[in-house]
């Protein structure tokens, strides 16, 4: 470091006006004055003209002091790398890496890394996602959800998709060909990798004409997605074990077509009361899923354990999940559709050993819990309509809520042979909430 000679340069500077802060100085008077600085320096501390030798000696001290530290970095790196491609097993060298990555580079949020860490633990687990009142071309947050999901699916997983209904706003779709089955579906959600989306119909899609989805679903336009065989159906899944021999438990899911248990839709003017005629014999319905729920016990001739049933020794477990476009409970404006569900449907419920329901229609994301009395039915409520649109009308007091979210998101959801973990997720990737519910 120079030290600087400032008599020199006051007597060397003629004091001139300074103009928008540049002198008139010129750059050559600056460079003289520098040298002989430079020069006097030079003459104070080192007469025999050794200093710059001096300098030069001192930077390559200090590059090779920084090479030499690189090259201990690359020899501790690869000692490392040694140690842990040659000496570790690949599976602790595979867990070494995924730790690191996880835990050090990865952008996942706290609740996010732990979900990761238990999926990567566990493994024997069917992942889902569940959505609902979505369909509005990919307007009023439906795109900005979509792209959560596909975030979720793309690196946690996801087996398959379950709509709550609502598909199309504000009306359905009046046949295959209308132009809402791909810019309101098809176009938002081709991104998502979730193999096969099971649909049920809501009261918006019972506006026009609900067999229309129907029979997309074996239309040529369906890219494969979209999957709705009837208007009320059942799909059994099981989770095998890793060398494919075993079972490791079933779930059947029961998707219901809840329009026609609702009475004030018989007199709602916008509703197409041919479709909702022709399916007002909700026990038809009901004695149809019953039949599909033990045809294929009684085919395999395998025991089961259902939900909350006494298990018993060898019996593979079996979880019932059921799915209906309205909630039985709500904390919010729907909620009074929910009287002619517990009436007609949840005892059908109960008589089955079924607790857990997943549910649309209400624009938010919940989940209420009640044990109802004399008859000791005990119900799970899940709420997932926060697909696109919201309307931040969930009363937070209300005495059978537990866990509530108001942004626009969907539920991501995992099913082991004994515990169903569901996460509310916003539109924003974040977690809000989890819950866990066991098969006792």
């Amino acid at each position: 470091m120079h030290r600087r000679n400032n008599q020199q340069d006051d007597d060397n500077f003629e004091e001139e006006p300074i103009m928008g802060g540049v002198t008139n100085t010129t750059s050559n008077q600056i460079n003289n004055n520098s040298n002989e600085n430079l020069e006097e320096n030079i003459s104070e501390f080192s007469p025999n003209g050794k200093v710059f030798t001096e300098t030069k000696s001192s930077n390559k001290s200090c590059c090779t002091y920084i090479f030499m530290c690189s090259l201990l970095c690359i020899i501790s790196i690869s000692v490392v790398l040694f140690v842990i491609f040659f000496i570790l097993s690949k599976e602790d060298s595979k867990r070494l890496f995924e730790t690191i990555s996880t835990e050090l580079f990865s952008t996942f949020s706290f609740e996010q890394r732990r979900l990761f860490k238990k999926l990567k633990e566990e493994g024997n687990v069917l992942r889902f996602v569940v959505i609902g009142d979505f369909g509005r071309r990919g307007l009023l947050n439906q795109t900005e959800v979509a792209q959560q999901m596909e975030f979720y699916c793309e690196n946690f997983g996801c087996d398959f998709a379950i709509s709550t209904g609502d598909n199309f706003y504000p009306s359905g779709v009046k046949d295959v060909n209308d132009e809402q089955f791909k810019s309101s579906f098809e176009n938002v959600y081709e991104s998502v990798d979730a193999p096969i989306w099971f649909m049920i119909l809501g009261n918006h899609d019972y506006r026009s004409n609900p067999k229309a989805q129907i029979a997309y679903t074996s239309h040529s336009r369906n890219k494969g997605k979209f999957y709705l065989p009837n208007e009320y159906y059942i799909e059994e899944l099981e989770y095998k074990n890793k060398n494919l021999e075993n079972t490791n438990f079933k779930a059947q899911f029961l998707f219901f077509d809840t329009q026609p248990f609702i009475q004030r839709y018989y007199f709602h003017p916008k509703m197409n009361k041919t479709a909702l005629a022709e399916q007002k014999d909700t026990k038809k319905q009901l004695k149809y899923i019953e039949g599909e729920m033990y045809r294929t016990q009684e085919e395999e001739n395998f025991p089961y354990t259902v939900n909350n049933n006494k298990k018993k020794e060898n019996d593979i477990p079996m979880w019932r999940i059921s799915i209906g476009h309205h909630p039985m409970l709500s904390a919010s404006t729907h909620q009074e559709d929910g009287g002619d569900l517990i009436e007609n449907l949840l005892p059908f419920l109960s008589k089955h050993g079924i607790s857990i329901y997943f549910s649309g229609h209400d624009h938010s994301l919940q989940y209420l819990h009640k044990q109802f009395s004399p008859k000791n039915m005990e119900l799970h409520q899940f709420i997932s309509g926060a697909g696109s649109a919201v309307r931040y009308d969930v009363n937070v007091k209300h005495k059978d809520l537990k866990l509530a979210q108001q942004d626009p998101g969907f539920l991501y959801c995992t099913l082991s042979k004994d515990v169903l973990e569901v996460s509310f997720v916003n539109m924003f990737g974040k977690i809000t909430s989890q819950i866990k519910i066991g098969r006792k």
